[in-house]
């Protein structure tokens, strides 16, 4: 009896001691929260908008927070995880923001099978967080480009590149995020203000 009663100590502390404890995986959302700007231009209220899918690299293609340290290095963070891919997670916001603008009669998502009379294409250069060589400060950078696109003739209208760089307040995953979100809404403010200088 009390030698089957040590072996099941025994054989719970070595279960015990094969088990991991894995960290929480923390998620984060890209979510600059920019709804409230008034434009006046009327040039499209009569025009539909789609936006395209936007193009970017892999990285930002997957859950994997990246950031860089110096010129050349790139990492990503092992306990932090994006909610959604950057991705789609920026087409997303570009659709929401521009509902919110009243600039055009009507904006689309990508797999809309609405005809538009323009399109809008985004190409996402860099969204990123990145430390100097030192690791003593950090900055978020974002880098997208806009074409406007008239459908009918399947011509460019015009375009524009947007770059902004906002530094992060902690040097963690979660002071890069703080960071690509207050970059984002200003990036979000110029593309309606370019849209609009477009439809005057």
């Amino acid at each position: 009896m009390m030698r089957d009663f040590i072996l099941a100590i025994v054989v719970l502390f070595l279960s015990a001691g094969c088990s991991q404890i894995v960290p929480a995986v923390s998620e984060y959302r890209i979510n600059p929260n920019v709804y409230d700007m008034n434009f006046t231009a009327s040039g499209c209220k009569d025009k539909s908008l789609k936006v395209a899918q936007a193009f970017s690299s892999n990285a930002l293609m997957n859950m994997d927070i990246m950031y860089g340290i110096g010129e050349h290095t790139q990492f990503r963070y092992s306990q932090s995880k994006w909610a959604h891919t950057p991705n789609a997670a920026l087409t997303s916001e570009i659709v929401h923001f521009l509902k919110s603008t009243n600039i055009f009669s009507s904006v689309s998502v990508p797999k809309s099978r609405m005809k538009s009379d323009y399109i809008l294409e985004t190409n996402i250069e860099d969204f990123m967080q990145y430390f100097d060589d030192d690791m003593q400060s950090s900055m978020a950078k974002i880098s997208i480009s806009f074409s406007l696109i008239e459908t009918k003739n399947n011509s460019i209208v015009t375009t524009k590149t947007i770059h902004v760089n906002v530094p992060a307040k902690t040097l963690d995953a979660e002071g890069g995020v703080v960071a690509l979100n207050e970059a984002l809404k200003t990036v979000m403010a110029q593309s309606g203000l370019w849209l609009e200088e477009s439809c005057q």
